[in-house]
């Protein structure tokens, strides 16, 4: 049995076992889970292995980058990949292997591959749009019809960015005087938020009460690595998916990121977002000009056939209208001629007739005047006796109503010999709702008796 060490000393033993049969450098290929960065410059990381088929972890391991190697690996990773370090990344790290007697297993990184990473960051993106166009959806927003005029605009952005300043300058100082209503919903541009704030403000947009005209998400200047969150698939799903056309503004030339692959439109700045929308106005409004000045050219022009037909019918017309009335006259003076001939004789028939007729007619009405006179007159006598004869029929069916009515009168009937008894103010029709004790009132013809029930023998 060998003797007793103390844990210190076990741990120098692991490190020099380690630095004896680890003693170079390897390059080994694992994910960040994990990745945080201290005051002093240096970076630390998680790294870990995943499962071919899944997300489970397979291997994992603490990782240092020390600030002296970490200020110039993190600008050569960003300038060549185009973002930052960050978590989900696959990295090809140079590192060797240190073990510490207080901290434990660690590597520390020397050197990164970018050009691994770039690698597998083009294959996710390639995945991502790969994935998009066997959705069908890749150029879903392509497809949607711009309105003739663009007045209302929602715009993605952040109300502190200068692209949006610049935006907004370049659409209310345009040439032609236009006017838009601009409604920003405020996003994070850059980021790890950047992916979540901007999904959020398309759900905005999306649930407000009216629907704008085009939807502007715009960022302008910034590196690179600040443009990342923009390769998302979810952003760019959102933009798909979205009802309304989207313009994009980023800001950035060398790459086309996914969200402008799938947007309706993409623009360089925010500045070009802004001038293409005030072209897209100025365009129908150089249509409708020309449409004007074709639709008043070819109106003159009608007008001018008209107006020369008009000339050609009138002059016709004059003409033969002279004709017209030349025959006329001709035919006039023919007929005038021939009606002061015939006009004498017609005028004696017509006389003859005339006087025969006029004497029918005295006579006519002379009759019809006695036979309306001895029919008003039979008129009159009827008017005289009817009235009499109606009233007096009348009078006696009134009388006949007064006796039957009197004849029902209660008074008459307790003169008969009959009486109405009456209990709590209800006449009471049946002996046995009467009980021994209840006060009953008995009314007569020539007064009112209160009585009390001793004994009740109805059956």
């Amino acid at each position: 049995m060998q003797g007793q060490i103390s844990l210190y000393e076990l741990n120098q033993l692991i490190g020099e076992s380690l630095s004896n049969q680890l003693p170079d450098y390897y390059w080994v290929v694992a994910e960040i889970n994990h990745i945080t960065e201290n005051r002093q410059g240096h970076c630390y990381l998680e790294l870990v292995e995943k499962a071919t088929d899944s997300d489970q972890i397979v291997a994992s391991s603490k990782a240092i980058i020390w600030a002296n190697r970490y200020r110039f690996i993190r600008p050569y990773f960003e300038h060549t990949t185009g973002k930052p370090l960050s978590a989900s990344m696959k990295l090809l790290l140079r590192v060797s292997v240190e073990f510490h007697a207080v901290y434990g297993l660690s590597l520390l990184v020397h050197d990164i591959d970018a050009n691994y990473t770039l690698g597998d960051l083009q294959r996710k993106r390639q995945e991502i749009i790969d994935n998009l166009i066997q959705q069908g959806v890749f150029d879903m927003n392509k497809t949607l019809m711009l309105p003739e005029v663009i007045q209302s605009i929602a715009v993605i952005s952040s109300s502190g960015a200068a692209g949006y300043g610049d935006f907004v300058n370049q659409l209310n100082d345009n040439i032609f005087g236009y006017r838009f209503t601009v409604t920003l919903y405020n996003a994070i541009m850059q980021g790890n938020q950047t992916e979540k704030s901007v999904i959020e403000a398309f759900n905005h947009i999306y649930n407000a009460r009216k629907q704008p005209d085009v939807v502007v998400l715009i960022r302008g200047g910034g590196a690179k690595t600040d443009l990342a969150a923009f390769d998302s698939y979810d952003i760019a799903f959102h933009i798909t998916q979205f009802p309304v056309p989207v313009f994009t503004g980023i800001g950035h030339e060398r790459d086309d990121s996914i969200a402008d692959m799938v947007s309706h439109s993409r623009f360089k700045t925010p500045t070009a977002v802004a001038a293409s929308i005030v072209e897209h106005n100025r365009n129908y409004e150089e249509e409708l000009n020309e449409t004007y000045q074709s639709i008043s050219g070819l109106s003159r022009n009608r007008l001018h056939d008209h107006f020369s037909l008009m000339n050609y019918m009138a002059f016709t017309l004059v003409s033969r209208s002279r004709d017209i009335l030349s025959r006329a006259s001709a035919v006039h003076d023919k007929l005038a001629s021939a009606t002061i001939n015939s006009a004498g004789t017609a005028i004696a028939r017509h006389y003859h007739l005339l006087d025969t007729l006029g004497q029918q007619m005295h006579t006519f009405v002379t009759v019809e005047t006695l036979k309306a006179r001895s029919a008003l007159s039979a008129l009159q006598t009827e008017f005289r006796n009817t009235p009499l004869r109606i009233v007096k029929q009348h009078s006696e069916t009134l009388n006949h109503y007064e006796k039957n009515i009197e004849f029902s009168n209660p008074k008459t009937i307790l003169k008969r010999g009959f009486s109405i008894t009456r209990h709590n103010g209800k006449a009471v029709g049946s002996a046995a709702s009467l009980l021994p004790g209840d006060i009953i009132q008995t009314e007569f013809s020539d007064g009112i008796v209160d009585s009390k029930v001793e004994n009740n023998n109805s059956k």
